[in-house]
């Protein structure tokens, strides 16, 4: 078997454990009481269209300042990420900090990213 057989197969063996633990961490429902306790720099998770994001690892990276990203730590950003009118990339970037959905008691209606 080839090195370039390998890392084709390494590869595509990674991009499927990493969807596989997406569908794990979206199974997670996270009720928003728990939510609202993680609005700080040490620990920023925030809600957009009924699934949560752990972003503190991204508050010191985004373009806009971390401020703005804290002002909706621990809530729904939903409406502002959409509203601020985010590149397809800052949409793509959403999934690597999905830690969950919220319960589904929980949800406010979803709004579309076009």
């Amino acid at each position: 078997m080839s090195t370039t057989s390998i890392k084709k197969g390494l590869s595509w063996a990674l991009k499927a454990l990493q969807i596989l633990t997406v569908r794990k961490m979206l199974s997670r429902p996270i009720p928003r009481s728990e939510i609202a306790d993680h609005c700080s720099s040490q620990s920023c998770w925030m809600v957009v269209n009924n699934k949560v994001y752990d972003v503190t690892r991204f508050l010191r990276m985004h373009p806009g300042g971390e401020d703005i990203i804290l002002e909706y730590g621990g809530h729904d950003a939903t409406s502002a990420f959409i509203d601020k009118g985010h590149s397809p990339d800052a949409y793509g970037m959403l999934t690597e900090y999905c830690i969950g959905r919220v319960v589904k008691a929980d949800w406010f209606p979803e709004k579309n990213f076009t």
